[in-house]
């Protein structure tokens, strides 16, 4: 009998998330030649290297004519174009940067071996690809039937996954192996382009560029977590098995449509996993019933949200754990803590987006090359220079503990703290005589009431025993979906 094989990808000593149980998924390992990935400017790169081609040196005006901070051309440009080798020490385009401006590297004439991964299970490719397999390696013996692991020479402690049994042959299918490398592709650049796109992308390479290098696959297990879903729409999450994502649907669907139905052994194994509930027509009934009731009211009341897709979901999981929590006399804690934690997350969606419509300018904080930190008093200083006489001084008193550096992303960027994107939001309002902050919000901005929320989120997510009320919760959400109606309007026409 073949030596049976484990891959586990990422910290191999790991105990997993809270409340996750282990599997093994069993794929097939082929070895493939496939074109080298190379790296593709985003866009601000590819900005900056135009003007670099056209002839410009100065960075002023580069950054006048690309209406951007002058910090962050530098930026780009010191961090990130040189040392790519895209751009030279004095600012000229080199050949490699030309290459990538004119889109004229041919990826047939670089190959290399790469392992691809065909699920067992649903037949289908997964959309990853290594050079190299994580193997992880059993202990003699097994519990139950299945393998056993030892995570900790020094702690002693030993795992023993849920091993799942394949149910397809391994079949050597060039196009599912292209559609899998493609969405592999958009993956690693974080976006998802239109399947022709795609189609057009593989096709041109893959009678060059795509290949087997063995006639037949080789049976492996791959390490993953079946978890908790704290939205409750999913009966559970399934861990990106390569440690790339936090959860991939791509496992999630054939476990729940096709393994579980036929595995009362596995169901028994997952009850532990908080939220997992017992197959049943009640409880598909109950989530069908909120998904069908969110869907209803997004369509109805909150159509505008689908114009900005981040903003969207949160807006949703908002929705769904509010009406989750709803129907409980005494929701579980963790509906709660999540009810909260997509409250924060819908508020900085919405923050994100003001931050990217109406961008802050740098040259209202402390030039970074010559002070990294501030006091207190000069925050508080800071949000005084702004001129806006709408904050309390509770307000200001919040907002003045927020780290420079943490400000700075979120001018930069957009990605930091809710009280971070909010000061950032703020210097932008000092710019825009047009802001949302002061153009829908009446009265108070009602920032205290968002802090409220950020520090509850915060205590409930280090403190275990803290007891979150039902009523606490359910406010909080209500009054974040309200306050990001304010700005419906902007976001309409924005």
């Amino acid at each position: 009998m073949a030596l049976e094989r484990y891959l586990r990808f990422g910290d191999q000593r790991s105990r997993g998330p809270r409340g996750a149980r282990s599997l093994l998924w069993p794929v097939h390992v082929w070895k493939t030649f496939q074109p080298r990935r190379r790296p593709q400017p985003n866009l601000f790169q590819e900005a900056i290297l135009g003007l670099a081609r056209a002839g410009l040196r100065n960075v002023e005006e580069m950054a006048a004519l690309l209406g951007l901070d002058r910090d962050l051309v530098a930026f780009v440009i010191r961090a990130q174009l040189i040392p790519k080798g895209w751009l030279d020490s004095s600012l000229a385009v080199t050949a490699r940067g030309e290459e990538l401006l004119d889109g004229a590297e041919d990826i047939r004439s670089d190959v290399i071996l790469v392992y691809a991964y065909q699920d067992a299970i649903s037949g289908d490719w997964l959309p990853r690809f290594t050079e190299s397999l994580s193997e992880i390696e059993a202990e003699d013996g097994k519990a139950q039937g299945y393998p056993v692991f030892r995570l900790g020479r020094d702690s002693g402690y030993t795992d023993s996954p849920f091993l799942l049994r394949g149910r397809r042959e391994a079949s050597a299918d060039l196009a599912g192996l292209l559609r899998a490398w493609s969405r592999s592709s958009r993956d690693r650049r974080g976006s998802f382009g239109s399947s022709e796109e795609d189609a057009r992308g593989a096709s041109a390479t893959a009678e060059h560029a795509f290949s087997f290098a063995a006639g037949e696959s080789e049976p492996m297990w791959i390490w993953t977590w079946a978890l908790p879903d704290p939205s409750r729409v999913h009966r559970l999450l399934i861990a990106d098995p390569f440690d790339r994502q936090s959860t991939v649907d791509w496992l999630r669907k054939p476990l729940l449509d096709e393994v579980l139905p036929e595995n009362p052994g596995l169901e028994k194994y997952l009850r532990t996993i908080p939220g997992f509930a017992p197959a049943g027509a009640s409880a598909d009934q109950t989530r069908q019933g909120v998904r069908e009731e969110v869907d209803w009211r997004i369509f109805e009341e909150y159509g505008w949200a689908r114009r900005e897709p981040l903003l969207a979901e949160h807006l949703g999981a908002v929705l769904r754990g509010l009406a989750m929590a709803g129907r409980e006399a005494n929701p579980p804690r963790e509906d709660l803590e999540n009810l909260l934690i997509q409250s924060q997350k819908l508020a900085e969606s919405l923050m994100q987006w003001m931050l990217g419509a109406y961008p802050p300018q740098a040259r209202r904080l402390p030039d970074g090359r010559i002070k990294r930190e501030w006091t207190r008093e000069e925050a508080e200083a800071a949000l005084s220079k702004l001129g806006l006489g709408r904050l309390s001084k509770s307000e200001i008193d919040r907002l003045a503990t927020q780290k420079l550096p943490a400000v700075r992303a979120a001018v930069r960027n957009g990605e930091a703290s809710l009280k971070a994107q909010i000061f950032a939001g703020l210097i932008a309002a000092a710019d825009h005589d047009e802001h949302p902050f002061f153009k829908r919000a009446s009265g108070s901005l009602e920032l205290d009431r968002l802090f409220d929320l950020a520090d509850l989120r915060n205590k409930a997510a280090h403190a275990s025993a803290l007891r979150i009320s039902k009523q606490d919760a359910l406010n909080h959400g209500e009054f974040v979906l309200a306050w990001v109606a304010r700005f419906k309007e902007d976001i309409e026409h924005g």
